[in-house]
């Protein structure tokens, strides 16, 4: 679904997918959620 909605969007857009990670993992797991990735884009994108 992800890759889906990927395809979908404008850019600028980055998909980022974590190893080992469901997409629950990814609300209260914070050793696993990119924050370094997540702070590059908008730095780079806003």
């Amino acid at each position: 679904m992800a890759k889906e909605a990927y395809n979908r969007l404008k850019d600028p857009k980055e998909l980022v997918i974590v190893p080992n990670a469901t997409h629950v993992d990814l609300y209260d797991q914070m050793d696993k959620i990119p924050f370094d990735k997540f702070d590059e884009f908008f730095k780079e994108n806003l």
